[in-house]
């Protein structure tokens, strides 16, 4: 036996003492030996792929001598799995695998994954690791954003909530791929435009797949905002997001008053009543109650402070003010929320005669009508006299009446 490790024709010259044998030489063909795991070639293998994308490799089989085999037929194997997950076994719908053989001694290595990460190829013939890929890192990495995979982030609440007319709302987008995966960069072009707002939608780019959006609604009621990837093919999830937007806080500089006391005629009886109308920042009637806003009656050239009798809280958005005043004379009317006068305040108010002192005091009033310590009006000791069983109170000043 005289095995060969080339190809081609061979020739074998055969003698016996010196003669040559019968038909000698005699002539054999060599051809490839059967494919061996350690001499196969693996060739285009790149180590670095996106997730979705078809990979195709070519191995090149050769016998144990490094030959070419010219046939196919031999047990080639693929098999994928996470760098983390080596162990244990990987998802069939995320790694596909498939091996065609070429009849000529060669094979299309077809491989995708839609997972990114590390992932480890293993390729065998027979059960035994190729040295070229025993086994091999691949880094796949994420697609292109997708449409279908931008979303708002986890945890936030934007589609059914409430929102305040005239406060900024910000919310994060995460952008990620068809299958899924975090594309962890950015530059993706979004639109964006938010129905019953006056201002535009405001976008930044963190550059590691999430976007931050930024928008003021304005008008109340219904209203949404609709985001879009225009290079992917149309909204992104859960696009337009549909809101109600609710009138903001009240607002001292929108908010009014109005009534017979503020309209400048003289007050009968010294006694006034008006009422507030709560607006927020943008001028909506706020609608509901609890504002706490502040009435204090200011006595203009003297020193007596009015009363604050009534203050009722209708529950949507206005209140009605009763007050009085001890003396005739001119007063201001102070409107105040959280410090400030609302609009129009303080209000001109002249009284022609003061009020009757059986009205309550309110609790609500800010100011005493008078200062602590110091009687209703400025008096002496008045003369007194009995009428019919009843004690009348005399003040030295003619214009303050009795």
């Amino acid at each position: 036996r005289s095995p060969s490790r080339g190809l081609g024709d061979v020739y074998k010259r055969q003698a016996l003492g010196g003669a040559p044998v019968h038909g000698s030489p005699f002539g054999a063909r060599a051809t490839a030996g059967p494919a061996d795991a350690r001499a196969c070639v693996l060739r285009h293998a790149r180590w670095r792929a996106l997730a979705g994308d078809e990979q195709v490799w070519a191995l090149h089989a050769h016998d144990r001598f490094g030959n070419a085999c010219a046939r196919g037929g031999a047990a080639i194997e693929i098999l994928l799995t996470r760098a983390e997950e080596a162990d244990g076994p990987h998802a069939p719908a995320e790694a596909r695998t498939k091996v065609v053989d070429r009849r000529d001694g060669t094979y299309a290595l077809h491989w995708r994954v839609e997972r990114a990460g590390v992932w480890s190829v293993r390729v065998s013939l027979g059960g035994v690791d190729m040295p070229g890929a025993a086994p091999a890192r691949v880094l796949v990495e994420p697609a292109a954003a997708s449409a279908r995979g931008v979303a708002v982030e986890e945890g936030t609440r934007l589609a059914g909530a409430t929102l305040r007319a005239g406060e900024w709302v910000a919310f994060l987008l995460v952008a990620r791929d068809a299958f899924g995966n975090a594309t962890l960069r950015g530059g993706d072009e979004l639109a964006a435009a938010c129905s019953g707002s006056a201002e535009p939608v405001l976008m930044h780019d963190w550059g590691d797949g999430r976007y931050e959006l930024r928008f003021v609604p304005t008008e109340l009621g219904a209203q949404s905002i609709a985001v879009a990837l225009p290079a992917a093919g149309g909204d992104v999830v859960g696009s337009p997001f549909r809101f109600l937007v609710a009138p903001g806080p009240a607002a001292a500089a929108t908010s009014s008053a109005s009534g017979a006391a503020l309209d400048g005629a003289p007050l009968c009886e010294g006694i006034g009543r008006f009422a507030i109308v709560a607006r927020d920042a943008l001028g909506h009637r706020r609608g509901v109650g609890g504002d706490a806003f502040a009435v204090t009656v200011v006595p203009r050239s003297h020193s007596h402070y009015g009363h604050v009798h009534r203050f009722d809280d209708a529950g949507d958005g206005t209140y009605d003010v009763e007050f009085t005043t001890a003396l005739s004379g001119k007063y201001h009317v102070a409107v105040m929320l959280g410090g400030v006068h609302i609009m129009g305040s303080p209000f001109p108010v002249v009284t022609s005669a003061a009020a009757p002192s059986h009205l309550p005091r309110s609790p609500l009033s800010p100011r005493a009508a008078h200062r602590p310590g110091s009687p209703p009006w400025p008096m002496r000791t008045p003369p007194r006299a009995r009428r019919g069983g009843c004690l009348l109170y005399t003040s030295p000043s003619p214009r303050d009446g009795l």
